[in-house]
């Protein structure tokens, strides 16, 4: 358990984020304020007017159970490659560990898809815990395929249902 540690701390203060944020919208504004790029400063205020918007408790509570719905399923689909499709001999705190450094390798700046940057944080935890490299990178190029594929996918079926278009200027609306 003490593996999830780190993720709870992420979950408990992105909540108090938004706590504050709904409490103090003065603050929040005289901080975008400061960003000095006028498109990202416009992007930082509409954001933080939408998420500073208060929340009663029924929604701050089907909020946090449909994020922690999605962490436990992101957690599961990962361990169940590492057990089933890799069959490493890891423990339930190996493999939530392995999970965690994916996840925390994938909320790093990088390409597309953290392409490169999830099969590398996957390969030194598994070799953290002795894996050999060539197991590990198959290992994190399924997860990653497993992760990946069907939510571009789902993108894909989302846009073409909708109509939205992914450059500014041709949504039904105007400018996305």
């Amino acid at each position: 358990m003490a593996v999830l540690a780190p993720l709870l701390a992420v979950a408990g203060g992105g909540t108090l984020v938004l706590f504050i944020m709904s409490r103090h919208p003065a603050l929040v504004q005289r901080l975008v304020d400061l960003i000095p790029f006028e498109r990202l400063r416009l992007l930082a205020g509409e954001l933080s007017a939408h998420l500073g918007q208060p929340m009663s408790r029924w929604r701050t509570a089907a909020m946090t159970a449909a994020t922690a719905a999605v962490w436990v399923l992101y957690a599961l689909q990962a361990l169940l490659v590492l057990y089933w499709v890799a069959h490493l001999p890891l423990s339930l705190g190996q493999a939530l560990l392995v999970f965690t450094v994916s996840a925390l390798g994938m909320a790093l700046p990088s390409s597309p898809g953290s392409l490169g940057v999830h099969e590398a944080a996957v390969v030194a935890a598994l070799g953290w815990l002795s894996v050999p490299k060539a197991e590990a990178l198959m290992a994190a190029l399924v997860t990653h395929a497993v992760q990946y594929i069907p939510t571009t996918l789902a993108a894909v079926l989302i846009l073409t249902r909708t109509h939205l278009r992914l450059w500014p200027g041709n949504a039904p609306g105007g400018d996305l």
